[in-house]
């Protein structure tokens, strides 16, 4: 199940997504954009 937390960091600006992957345990999904990085981490 995925935790509550997550941690954005964001920039007011036209953004095109750049890459989505897990870590290599697989507990983190990341979303990155050309001015977000969205984490997503299992508990």
């Amino acid at each position: 199940m995925w935790s509550k937390t997550w941690w954005n960091i964001h920039r007011e600006e036209m953004c095109e997504l750049r890459a989505v992957g897990f870590s290599p345990t697989g507990r983190t999904l990341a979303i990155a954009s050309s001015c977000t990085l969205t984490l997503f981490a299992r508990a």
